[in-house]
């Protein structure tokens, strides 16, 4: 009993200190969610004025969700909530965040140094603002983040040379839509457990790095809509997870390089665009899951394969228009029977039509203006009027036909016959 009555008064002591540190950490939780309470200038739906009321416990505020066991704060889901504001330095005191999202919304200024202290964050999503300023160095050392975007923003600079050297689990970075600049650092490598890379739409130069290569989980990359130049990277073809790759609209030039064959996995290649030459590889017929291909508005020659279209059942778009192909449109092209839209036009292309596109019965969209085209055209087209709403067959040599309008006739449904 003595021993008992001993240390009775020193566990009541742990407890009540313990409830104290809990209560002090709420106490932090509440002074920095009133902080940021007090940066929002604009509240269109009256969440902040009706429902952040320092009345209430925090973990009641719309938009914030607290740990059951403990009551800290862990999320903060604020998105698409119309606010405009900046975002203080004291959100950085709510150490136990897991998670963030503030996007589409109207913030704006910089990132505070602060929000580096939020080192059990995984979750950042605040794309869609006005965030503005450098992409901070700060972001390298929250070693737990997966997910970070920061898209549709005003952000400029170059990307922090370091910004991956300490985000082992990263596994999707976004910021795509800002005013970035500077070349792709080899650096980006190290974020070795990276799924998706979106860079697109920024002012990034220079040549792409072969480190690209060693990101061999990539399923996800877009490029796309910069000032990128040079080659390929033959690396390129290491990414074997890669579904999605998107460089349109930059100033790569050369040969399609042989290792991207090995992306096997691809669905969705965007090449537009660009200075690419030579002629369309025969290996694109080998990646049997492409469902998108674009190579236009680019310096490709030659004739199209004869085997293009063997091994590619998925495909639903091709557009290899704006080139310097030549020769006749193959009948091999019907056996991309899921086609729903072809674009050959701007190209050299002689001879007829094969009545085998007749069988593309799925096809929405033909386009083989400006060529060289000639013969009666018109008989393909009963295979697939049902369909077909997108017609432009202008060429340089008129086609044999002299009803045009009497042929013409069934396909009045038709939404838009351009340029005959």
């Amino acid at each position: 009993m003595e021993r008992a009555y001993y240390y009775f008064p020193v566990g009541l002591l742990l407890a009540t200190s313990l409830l104290a540190v809990g209560t002090a950490d709420i106490i932090n939780d509440k002074s920095a969610l009133v902080a940021f309470k007090n940066h929002i200038v604009l509240d269109p739906h009256l969440i902040v004025a009706k429902n952040w009321s320092v009345s209430y416990s925090v973990c009641d505020w719309i938009g914030v969700t607290c740990d059951s066991s403990c009551q800290r704060v862990v999320a903060l889901n604020i998105s698409n909530m119309g606010f405009a504001g900046t975002i203080p330095p004291q959100l950085g005191n709510l150490s136990f965040l897991v998670s963030v999202d503030m996007s589409n919304n109207n913030f704006h200024g910089h990132l505070p140094e602060g929000m580096s202290h939020l080192r059990r964050l995984s979750f950042m999503a605040l794309g869609n603002n006005n965030l503005t300023g450098e992409i901070p160095s700060w972001l390298g050392v929250l070693n737990r983040l997966q997910y970070l975007s920061l898209r549709i923003n005003s952000f400029v600079g170059h990307l922090p040379a370091n910004i991956c050297d300490n985000l082992p689990n990263l596994k999707k970075l976004d910021l795509s839509v800002n005013r970035l600049s500077g070349q792709i650092l080899s650096d980006l490598s190290n974020c070795s457990g990276l799924k998706s890379l979106d860079l697109s739409l920024n002012q990034f130069n220079g040549y792409l790095p072969k480190a690209v290569g060693n990101l061999k989980m990539l399923k996800e990359l877009h490029l796309g809509d910069n000032n990128l130049e040079g080659t390929i990277p033959p690396q390129l073809g290491n990414l074997s997870f890669l579904v999605s790759l998107d460089m349109s609209n930059n100033n790569f030039h050369g040969h399609l390089p042989e290792g991207m064959s090995h992306l096997r996995r691809l669905s969705f290649m965007a090449l537009s665009n660009n200075n690419l030459t030579g002629e369309i590889p025969s290996w694109l017929g080998f990646l049997e899951r492409l469902q998108y291909l674009s190579l236009t508005e680019n310096n490709f020659f030659g004739d199209l394969l004869t085997n293009i279209c063997d091994n590619l059942p998925n495909l639903k778009e091709l557009d290899l228009s704006w080139n310097q192909l030549s020769g006749q449109i193959l009948s091999g092209l019907s056996n991309c029977s899921g086609l729903k839209s072809l674009d050959l036009s701007v190209n050299q292309f002689n001879g007829y039509i094969p009545k085998a596109v007749g069988n593309l019965k799925m096809l929405e969209e033909l386009d083989l203006g400006d060529n060289k085209l000639e013969g009666y055209f018109l008989g393909f087209l009963f295979f697939i009027q049902f369909h077909i709403y997108i017609l432009s067959l202008y060429n340089y040599l008129n086609f044999l036909c002299c009803n045009i309008l009497i042929d013409l006739w069934p396909f009045k449904h038709l939404f838009q016959i351009k340029e005959i």
